[in-house]
């Protein structure tokens, strides 16, 4: 797991400007809230909106797809 979030970290820190400036879609922002409940969605790029559902939807136990993207959200703040 730790693996997991230091190369999804990694690969987001090499993304350029550009995403920064992209706000996230309805739909993500309402799938990152339903399993981490009061992120602040807003406030990620893009790209980590993207690597923080990817987490989500190739995770396969809920529970997991919680602590980890919340884990992941926490990196990026």
């Amino acid at each position: 797991m730790k693996t997991l979030l230091a190369l999804t970290a990694l690969s987001i820190a090499t993304i350029g400007g550009a995403a920064n400036a992209m706000a996230p879609s309805s739909s993500a922002e309402l799938t990152i809230e339903r399993y981490v409940p009061g992120a602040d969605v807003k406030a990620l790029s893009e790209a980590e909106v993207a690597a923080v559902l990817n987490v989500i939807n190739s995770t396969d136990s809920q529970s997991d797809a919680r602590s980890q993207a919340a884990a992941l959200i926490r990196a990026f703040q």
